[in-house]
């Protein structure tokens, strides 16, 4: 399949693809492929053509607890991850919520982003990297 979109080394586009080695990969083909949110960097330096798709993360649990929204996820040894969140699905814009650098080790990851005061809706997704 053939893509044609414009991107940009700001916002929430992933700045470890922005000359540092890694290439941006789609992670939704489907989806549009000018929003940041639709693409990640690649897991290693120079690109992975030719390696398995990567497995994006999956939320094991989220709730509301003493006003903080807490995300529990399983998470791959060595790989970053960026808890992400928009006030719209569709026109974005997609910001950082919270950065999780590397672990050592496999295991289960709790993050914890503030409620925000006055916003009525908010979204999150969580990428790596």
């Amino acid at each position: 399949m053939i893509q044609g979109f414009a991107y940009d080394d700001e916002g929430a586009w992933p700045f470890e693809a922005d000359g540092s080695g890694r290439s941006l990969e789609n992670i939704g083909p489907w989806g549009d492929p000018a929003e940041p949110g639709n693409w990640r960097a690649s897991p290693g330096m120079g690109g992975s053509p030719g390696q398995p798709e990567f497995v994006q993360p999956l939320i094991a649990s989220a709730s509301i607890r003493a006003g903080q929204l807490v995300v529990r996820f399983e998470a791959r040894a060595a790989q970053p991850y960026r808890l992400m969140a928009s006030a719209d699905t569709l026109s974005g814009p997609w910001q950082v919520a919270v950065a999780v650098p590397p672990e050592p080790e496999a295991r289960t990851i709790e993050i914890i982003d503030p409620v925000h005061p006055g916003a009525s809706v908010r979204f999150y997704r969580l990428v790596s990297p």
